[in-house]
């Protein structure tokens, strides 16, 4: 019976470890959350887009390129066919360069491997500049 009360105390103990974590990255807030709106706000280029809005809402997957097939075209000849997606991942936007020639960009950094997102990251596609907003 000590046995078991000990087993008990320690799963107890687990469960409160998990919760507390759980909290902690659910109130976690520069990093974006499905359960948030995002958008990318369009700061520089809006001229090069297929689409006219300012402001496009984030999809759970969104291709960009020069090519008519992308979710989100752009006509500039520094952005490749195939040029970067954002992708969520585990209630997170990640966004990918897809090998392009020029390279994405996040705050004026060159991204080599899949990028988590933030509130407030300007992100840079050829001569575009797109900022993620709430």
């Amino acid at each position: 019976m000590e046995a078991y009360l000990y087993l008990l105390n320690y799963f107890f103990i687990l469960l409160i470890s998990i919760f507390i974590l759980k909290l902690f990255f659910y109130f976690k807030k520069d990093k974006l959350n499905l359960k948030k709106e995002a958008q990318l706000l369009v700061l520089e280029g809006k001229e090069k887009l297929a689409l006219k809005e300012e402001e496009i809402v984030l999809s759970p997957y969104l291709t960009i390129g020069r090519d008519e097939n992308n979710d989100l075209i752009i006509y500039d000849h520094f952005v490749s066919l195939k040029h970067a997606f954002i992708f969520k991942k585990e209630e997170q936007f990640y966004i990918e360069d897809l090998g392009s020639s020029n390279g994405t960009f996040i705050n004026n950094q060159k991204i080599l491997k899949p990028h988590l997102l933030s509130f407030g990251d300007e992100i840079k596609i050829g001569e575009v500049i797109f900022k993620i907003n709430k």
